[in-house]
């Protein structure tokens, strides 16, 4: 909503609280810019740090006096006490419906809330489209609102397909754990039938899934198949295998917020105490790069030496690895991996060895300004122009125009 006035009598002082420093407090805080230089504009000021920071600054009378709206990204009790005394324009940023009930003086600001129910729906519509069969989800350790709303949406969407899934919880006692959280996750990971299409409710839990498997020998994708929530390009792009994510649209989370303060200092009515903001989609990473059959396209990975050879060649892609050396890493015969790599996949070891250098070609080629002779040497080629004709035959273009045209680096890394 554009707000329609001829003119404002002062700059809007504005203070956006958060109380955490997660991934999605940069983009929501874009959001917030992006109104303020719209329909500004607006003095803000960022304050974190928790509840004593937010403590320390509502009780300098300077500051109550000077503040013309509130952003509040809270998650705490204590924060939510803090509020109440509270005259000026606020606007929560997804608040716990714990707190809003417990608090009544809570009811009287509006807020913005994730649509969860899209995110745990688009989790299961992307494993169905990969043709899953075993569906699984770990929730958050905190038992928060948003990772039950996931899980009941996901479970929901994979139960119309008259499929189950395998839910993650820890047995308490009293407000302990009975048993430790990460033996209880293995043992429990261990007993997942066979891949597994495992959603979790956070970026965080998925990194922890990763290192639990890997601890475990469970080989990511082909074992279990990982996606996260919130796409937090610093932690999913620093795991290993790169793990996928739902992208949710945080900087529309600080856009409306802003909206409905600003509605709310003009003194304009809101039609709506709630306001929503949606997931972006799925971004696949390796996590999920699960491979299928090309001739039934279904994930039909079964033979653990096809796994463990998978792994072996993906782990190498910067070496110059033969056939036999993954043959040798596996401790079977050439020629009986060969014919049970076509079995399950349809192609051979060498294809999949190219498939994996030619990736990490384009990543040296788009990400880096490494020179091509030097690209073809970190990708086992010993022959640079040899590199550049099978390049050029499977993707229609020379590895030069392939920087030109999706390299952003503009100094040698």
């Amino acid at each position: 909503m554009i707000l329609m006035a001829k003119y404002r009598n002062k700059i809007q002082n504005i203070v956006f609280y958060h109380g955490n420093h997660i991934g999605s407090i940069r983009e929501t805080l874009q959001g917030i810019q992006r109104y303020a230089k719209l329909y500004g504009p607006w003095r803000l000021q960022v304050l974190s740090g928790g509840v004593q920071e937010l403590q320390s600054f509502l009780s300098i009378k300077r500051n109550k006096n000077m503040i013309s709206g509130l952003l509040a990204d809270i998650t705490e009790e204590q924060e939510a006490k803090l509020l109440t005394g509270v005259r000026i324009p606020v606007v929560l940023l997804d608040p716990p419906p714990k707190l809003r009930t417990q608090y009544a003086t809570l009811l009287k600001f509006p807020f913005v809330t994730q649509n969860n129910v899209q995110i745990g729906e688009l989790a299961a519509d992307y494993f169905l489209a990969k043709k899953m069969s075993h569906f699984a989800f770990v929730p958050s350790a905190s038992g928060a609102y948003w990772s039950e709303e996931r899980f009941q949406a996901f479970s929901h969407r994979i139960g119309e397909k008259g499929l189950t899934v395998h839910l993650f919880s820890v047995p308490f006692s009293g407000n302990n754990f009975s048993v430790s959280p990460s033996r209880h996750l293995s043992q429990w990971l261990q007993k997942l039938p066979k891949p597994a299409a495992l959603f979790t409710a956070s970026d965080q839990v998925g990194q922890e899934i990763l290192t639990v498997c890997q601890s475990l020998g469970l080989a990511i994708p082909y074992e279990i198949v990982v996606l996260g929530v919130g796409n937090d390009e610093i932690l999913c792009e620093s795991s290993f295998p790169t793990l996928s994510s739902i992208a949710v649209h945080w900087q529309r989370r600080g856009f409306i917020a802003a909206e409905m303060l600003d509605q709310l200092m003009n003194q304009i009515p809101l039609k709506q105490d709630m306001g929503i903001y949606p997931a972006i989609g799925v971004v696949s990473r390796s996590s999920t790069d699960l491979p299928v059959h090309p001739a039934t396209q279904l994930p039909v990975l079964r033979n653990d030496f096809v796994i463990r050879a998978l792994e072996f060649i993906r782990i190498n892609s910067g070496f110059s690895i033969r056939v036999v050396d993954v043959a040798r890493q596996t401790g079977v015969s050439r020629q009986w991996l060969e014919r049970q790599f076509k079995k399950e996949l349809g192609y051979s070891i060498l294809d999949e060895i190219r498939k994996n250098r030619m990736e990490r070609i384009c990543f040296l080629l788009s990400e880096t300004t490494i020179p091509i002779n030097k690209i073809a040497e970190m990708s086992g080629y010993e022959n640079a122009n040899h590199l550049r004709l099978l390049f050029k035959e499977k993707f229609s273009m020379t590895m030069t125009e392939y920087r030109n045209q999706f390299c952003t680096i503009s100094e040698q890394q």
